[in-house]
């Protein structure tokens, strides 16, 4: 079960964790385990010129601070004793917040003369930055990678993925090895193009593709070395259930990095794949009915934490937690229950005890889960 805590107004960011934070529009920034706790932010930070501190993102063990143009002001280490580490004097040296921060620095990417970016990496222990030049687009790190990763333009229109060395800025391998996959309505050639870089499992970079295939990338060279196709499916639940299966749900799948797998949530069907399995394939579960009986349809925003995932309706402020073990939902209801100006769900966020809904209207609703 979960049950309903506190709601507030005017929240304009949320970092989620084993702690959560969040930060008012009047600057005020507070923390959440057991109870309601302010974190005092000195008034030169508050003060700065050009807007309130705009909060960026919780990485254990830091939280980090920005003003409204991105400048990173300070970063604040979750112990038991809060220290704020003090940026301000580099606030000449462009160091705005655009990529978010690894374990031990502060990595970014600033646009530079509208083609380049800058990375800058900022050493909290003696208070350095250093600094390389990027072609392009805005690159990530990932996990088990050596390299920063990009979904960028290849071959004129189409998206590929393009890697880079971080220590020269120079292309170590880019993957645009596309097919041909059929003609449209309209008589136009389906090529493949990268839709979306997951993340890393089990020693591969798993991509998206158009039209339906996940691709799992050598992350040293970027060659393909697994294909999962739109028909490498088991629909055994269907089967069973009779119903009608209308294909897996590949158009937003959430990637479990920890599980190494990848979920999608719709209406008609819950799926599944292994990423670690010798062969990987959509597992599909037939939820229509459930889904039915709920009078719910899951096209709006989704997480998931543990074997849960929480989803909401689209253009609505209902939400709902589907049991991934059971195939079952187990629980929903509507924010305009404890605000009826509740918005639109926003956002959604989940840890282990908590679950955090923001709407479109800047209000905040925490629950609590019951065993």
């Amino acid at each position: 079960m979960i049950k309903f805590l506190f709601a507030r107004n005017k929240v304009i960011s949320v970092a989620i964790d084993k702690h959560s934070f969040w930060l008012e529009n009047d600057g005020n920034l507070f923390t959440y385990d057991n109870g309601i706790k302010i974190i005092e932010i000195p008034e030169k930070y508050k003060a700065i010129e050009n807007g309130q501190p705009s909060l960026l993102v919780y990485q254990k063990p830091y939280l980090y601070l920005t003003d409204s143009r991105g400048f990173i002001f300070s970063a604040i280490k979750n112990d038991a004793s809060i220290d704020i580490l003090d940026f301000s004097r580099f606030r000449n040296s462009g160091i705005n917040a655009s990529q978010k921060p690894n374990f031990d620095q502060l990595h970014t990417l600033t646009q530079v003369n509208g083609e380049n970016r800058r990375y800058v990496s900022l050493d909290f222990d003696s208070m350095t930055v250093t600094e390389c030049f990027y072609p392009r687009e805005s690159y990530d790190a990932f996990a088990g990678s050596r390299y920063y990763v990009s979904r960028q333009k290849v071959e004129g229109t189409l998206w590929g993925v393009i890697a880079l060395e971080p220590s020269t800025g120079e292309e170590a391998w880019r993957f645009d090895d596309f097919l041909d996959v059929g003609i449209d309505n309209f008589g136009k050639e389906k090529i493949e193009e990268v839709d979306q870089i997951f993340g890393t499992a089990n020693d591969f970079l798993w991509v998206k593709l158009r039209y339906g295939r996940i691709i799992g990338l050598d992350p040293l060279t970027g060659k393909c070395i697994k294909s999962i196709t739109p028909t490498d499916v088991d629909i055994t639940d269907f089967e069973q259930t009779g119903g009608e299966f209308d294909g897996p749900p590949w158009n937003s799948p959430i990637f479990l990095e920890e599980e190494s797998r990848l979920v999608s949530l719709s209406y008609s069907r819950y799926a599944e794949i292994d990423l670690k399995a010798e062969k990987p394939v959509w597992i599909c579960f037939d939820v229509k009915q459930e889904f039915d009986d709920k009078g719910l349809y899951a096209g709006g925003r989704k997480t998931s934490h543990q074997h849960y995932i929480y989803f909401s309706e689209s253009m609505s402020g209902v939400l709902g937690v589907f049991d991934r073990s059971s195939k079952k939902i187990i629980w929903s209801e509507d924010l305009k229950s404890h605000n009826p100006e509740a918005g639109m769900v926003f956002e959604i966020k989940a840890t282990d005890k908590h679950l955090y809904v923001q709407d479109n209207n800047q209000n905040l609703y925490v629950y609590e889960r019951e065993n």
